[in-house]
């Protein structure tokens, strides 16, 4: 679940209508026109032989987390049955733009695309790969037309699948040389697959 605090930290309140957010990868509040609307990405897992079910998707609350609405659009898979993009990570742009990365979800789907939305309940997508499972990004504070984004390869290999670079808000994408340290290793280290 979120915990929620109203003074800086000094007390933190479990918010009940979070009890099913069982993996929560990210939170974000954005002014939308002058009202604070929490933004959390929520998952579920497959992990250690058990089951770990709950909400996943992108969870919005525009009442201080009092009631919650899932606000992505479904990722269809095994003939009829559907569920929402898993989000990764949360990134808010220069102009106000929310930005979503997504991770596969427990069934091994819908991994390796950005979404991106101007109200916070209409996307469109704006990248997908085969590539990559887990997709994190960066927004420059000073251009909002101006992301990157890193995926990860697959588990456990020190593969970054991409790591691309749109100038134009999402539009186009190219790819961005992967920075290596001087024992030629790039900055995951091996850790992409995971973090």
């Amino acid at each position: 679940g979120i915990w929620k605090t109203d003074n800086g930290g000094v007390t933190w309140t479990r918010l009940n209508s979070t009890n099913d957010f069982l993996w929560v990868n990210d939170i974000v509040v954005r002014n939308e026109s002058g009202t604070s609307v929490v933004y959390a990405a929520v998952g579920v897992a497959f992990y250690q032989g058990i089951w770990h079910s709950g909400s996943e998707g992108l969870y919005r609350s525009s009442n201080g987390g009092t009631s919650w609405n899932q606000v992505l659009p479904n990722y269809g898979f095994s003939g009829t049955q559907a569920n929402p993009y898993q989000p990764s990570d949360i990134e808010i742009d220069a102009s106000n733009n929310i930005w979503i990365g997504t991770r596969k979800n427990a069934y091994g789907y819908g991994g390796g695309t950005i979404l991106q939305s101007s109200d916070g309940t209409t996307w469109s997508t704006v990248y997908t790969t085969d590539d990559a499972n887990r997709m994190e990004l960066a927004c420059a504070p000073s251009n909002a037309n101006v992301v990157y984004a890193v995926g990860e390869g697959g588990s456990g290999n020190d593969d970054i699948g991409v790591f691309e670079k749109s100038t134009d808000g999402g539009s186009n994408w190219s790819s961005v040389t992967i920075p290596l340290n001087e024992n030629d290793n790039h900055f995951t280290r091996g850790q992409a697959w995971y973090d």
